[in-house]
């Protein structure tokens, strides 16, 4: 099936990068002024956790000896964690910053 005066993947890309070169000799901008080129911006929650990695490596409380230990059992699959007492806990906490204030436990 071949369809007619429907741009490729290709000639798209092509005809995006042509524009672009004849935009770019085609302006004149001082050194002052920045050129627009990628830019990324991170959501609030991405800071969040940014900062909380920040803050747990530089941390003294991070027991490596432990985190060694629990990282062996995953593996060699020893590691059988209770999900009811981790849903529990993920529920209690969720209620907690829900509620602003703490539960019973």
């Amino acid at each position: 099936m071949q369809i007619k005066g429907f741009p490729t993947g290709i000639q798209t890309y092509e005809q995006s990068k042509t524009e672009k070169t004849k935009a770019d000799k085609g302006s004149s901008q001082s050194s002052s002024q920045a050129q627009s080129g990628d830019r990324v911006t991170l959501s609030q929650g991405a800071k969040l956790h940014q900062t909380a990695m920040k803050a747990a490596g530089n941390s003294d409380e991070v027991r490596m000896e432990k985190v060694q230990n629990l990282k062996e059992r995953v593996a060699d699959g020893s590691y059988q964690p209770d999900a009811r007492r981790t849903a529990e806990k993920m529920i209690r906490e969720d209620l907690e910053n829900w509620m602003g204030g703490a539960t019973n436990e």
